[in-house]
């Protein structure tokens, strides 16, 4: 079977239109109204990919699809538990004994090339945190 694109940059991969070029262009993720932020080995972009065809289906590969709106995971618990009523979306992940990975948003800022100097923007855009539970930073870092 084939296995090719089937959406790149939220717009389907045949998608010639002007704000799909646009958003092609800038690598920019609808979903998320920021830049892609899925890297390629082969290419020093954004991949871009957000879902490919494959056995005569459409398969979501970026994490960030999921979290749209909550309506993949809404469209999973119906089809897999037949209900939307016993799921729970997390912006964070616990790690029993170590801490957790949670989401942060980012605000857009000024700084600096080291190489050259010069003054740049830096957008907006959203990262993974650890936070360390207690028993970790104490691991680390004994109490006095």
């Amino acid at each position: 079977m084939a296995k090719y694109p089937s959406e790149m940059f939220g717009y389907y991969w045949k998608d010639t239109s002007k704000e799909a070029q646009s958003a092609r262009k800038k690598h920019h993720c609808p979903f998320h109204d920021s830049e892609c932020f899925k890297k390629s080995r082969l290419v020093d972009y954004p991949f871009g990919v957000c879902t490919a065809h494959t056995d005569g289906k459409e398969i979501a590969l970026c994490p960030r699809r999921f979290l749209e709106n909550g309506i993949v995971f809404r469209d999973i618990a119906k089809t897999h538990f037949g209900s939307i009523h016993n799921i729970v979306v997390f912006s964070e992940v616990g790690l029993p004994g170590i801490g957790k990975l949670v989401l942060s948003k980012r605000k857009a800022r000024m700084g600096f090339n080291p190489a050259t100097g010069e003054q740049i923007k830096i957008p907006a855009k959203t990262v993974v945190k650890m936070r360390l539970g207690k028993a970790c930073k104490d691991a680390i870092v004994p109490p006095k």
